[in-house]
């Protein structure tokens, strides 16, 4: 294979990746999706990266969605989000004198679980048996 079709071949491929279907509600994969660290019994950060065709809503709705089942499976009826953050990553490439780009969202959250309602926290308070099903009916999840 020549240079100009691996050329033509590699820029197939970049184009399928970040073209097509927004990023499903999965692990973080070649399409993107959630990643987690537990940072202590009751605390996680929580990353969301979508591809080119997620909306920056879709990335925020996922990375909820994945903070209540994270606080659902540990036991905690109940979290916060102690820190919110969300950019994106603009990428530009050219083929064959054509400019493309594509924006990427990536959300992350540092969530705390309860195990009662938090009555002294000036925050939002997510309750993860309404959160969960309301998400997933939005995006027609399972």
């Amino acid at each position: 294979m020549n240079s100009f079709s691996s050329f033509l071949s590699l820029s197939a491929v970049i184009v399928l990746l970040f073209s097509g279907c927004s990023t499903p509600y999965q692990g973080s994969g070649l399409r993107g999706g959630y990643d987690e660290s537990q940072l202590s019994k009751d605390t996680w950060r929580v990353t969301f990266t979508g591809n080119a065709a997620t909306s920056e809503q879709r990335a925020v709705d996922f990375t909820l969605l994945r903070c209540a089942e994270l606080a659902k499976s540990e036991g905690f009826p109940f979290f916060i989000l102690q820190d919110e953050a969300s950019s994106v990553d603009s990428r530009t490439w050219g083929t064959d004198g054509n400019m493309h780009s594509a924006n990427f969202p990536r959300v992350s959250n540092l969530m705390q679980g309860f195990k009662t309602r938090p009555m002294d926290v000036n925050k939002v308070v997510y309750e993860v048996d309404y959160l969960i099903p309301s998400l997933k009916e939005k995006y027609d999840l399972e």
